[in-house]
């Protein structure tokens, strides 16, 4: 996985160090087609990697969304969920491929 790999060599030029569960939580949310819960990538990893705990993976979560690599959505009645960040967001609409613009987090 091409974008898992350019997160984590981002993360560790900036000093982080990558765990296994780091790497697996990673793997998972940039693996899914759709936005997801907390819970939702602690139940896909865990089943990867067996020494996870939920703290984890919020903490994770929050380090991605602090360096602008994933997003985070408050749905309301509790219900935040997270997606990786790309620097550009391109979208198929009729026969045209748009690009809707940068990432706010990259000049």
């Amino acid at each position: 996985m091409a974008f898992t790999e350019d997160i984590i060599e981002t993360l560790r030029m900036k000093g982080f160090r990558i765990t296994p569960q780091r790497e697996m939580v990673l793997e998972v949310l940039s693996g899914s087609e759709r936005h997801m819960t907390a819970e939702e990538v602690y139940r896909a990893a865990r089943k990867r990697v067996s020494r996870l705990n939920l703290a984890t993976v919020y903490r994770t979560l929050e380090l991605l969304v602090e360096n602008c690599l994933a997003s985070r959505s408050d749905l309301g009645g509790g219900r935040v969920v997270y997606a990786p960040v790309f620097l550009g967001t391109l979208i198929f609409r009729g026969r045209e491929l748009l690009f809707t613009g940068l990432n706010p987090c990259f000049p």
